[in-house]
Formats: structure tokens, C-alpha cells, sequence
């Protein structure tokens, strides 16, 4: 073998058998390619379900305990809004009463709303962030903090 020199090598050294194993035909190394191409492929399907069943899950596990929590809340909510309706009859008779708790509701339910963000995002779509700024909040979300 040369060392690393600057003048090409001579023409006796180039024509020299370099001792290289003989050369696969192209079609076997074309059906090879396409071998590994299909078990790349179908590993990659196998480990999207994976991640999807993972999420699934996940988001199956917290909507169940918000629906375990939702129960007991709305049961209380529907309570004290009838409560409400009942004390407020007693000053302004049955239409008064629910008006007024209607208009109540009505209040609450426009201020909560409106206090909602619209449309911002929990956080920036990997598309529109240049390759360090996902490098960069990858290290945040992982817990490194160097930049």
C-alpha cells in the first residue's frame, strides 16, 4: 500500500491485481438491495403500530381519568345550578329563577371560552423549525440544557 503522496500513482501500481474479492453480479446485488429494503420497510410498519398503540394507550389511560373525574364534577355542577334556581325562585318566581341562572351560565360560559387560546399550538410543528432549532428543543425536552 502507498503512503499518502502527492504525485499520483504509477502506471505498474494501477494495474496491479489489488488482491479484492471477486464482484457480486448486479442483479444479485440488486435483489439483495430489495431485500433489505422490504425488512427495512416492514420493520419501520412494525414500529409505527408500536408508537400508535403506545399513543393510544397513553391518551386512553388520561381519558379515562378524566372521565372518572368528569362524572362527580358535572353531577355537582347540575346540583348547584338547580340549587341556584330554587333560591333564586324564592325572590323572583320560577321564570325569574331560571333566567336569571340561564343568563348566569351564559356569562360564565362566554368568559371561559374567551379566555381559550384559538388556534396556538402546544408546540412548533417539526416542519417549520430549521434542523437546529429541532436539535435544540430536542435537547430541552430530553432534559439536556446545553445549547
Amino acid at each position: 500500500m502507498r503512503p499518502y503522496l502527492m504525485s499520483p500513482p504509477s502506471t505498474h501500481e494501477a494495474l496491479q491485481h489489488r488482491g479484492e474479492a471477486p464482484r457480486a453480479p448486479l442483479s444479485e446485488i440488486v435483489k439483495e438491495t430489495a431485500t433489505d429494503l422490504i425488512t427495512l420497510v416492514t420493520a419501520e410498519v412494525k414500529l409505527a403500530r408500536l408508537e400508535l398503540l403506545a399513543g393510544v394507550r397513553h391518551a386512553m389511560g388520561r381519558a379515562t381519568w378524566v372521565a372518572i373525574g368528569a362524572v362527580p364534577l358535572v353531577t355537582a355542577y347540575l346540583l348547584a345550578v338547580a340549587a341556584l334556581a330554587l333560591w333564586l325562585r324564592t325572590l323572583w318566581g320560577w321564570a325569574g329563577g331560571l333566567a336569571a341562572t340561564a343568563v348566569a351560565q351564559a356569562i360564565i360560559g362566554g368568559a371561559v371560552l374567551w379566555t381559550l387560546p384559538c388556534s396556538t399550538p402546544a408546540s412548533p410543528s417539526p416542519r417549520t423549525l430549521s434542523p437546529s432549532d429541532t436539535t435544540r428543543n430536542f435537547r430541552r425536552d430530553d432534559g439536556d440544557r446545553r445549547d
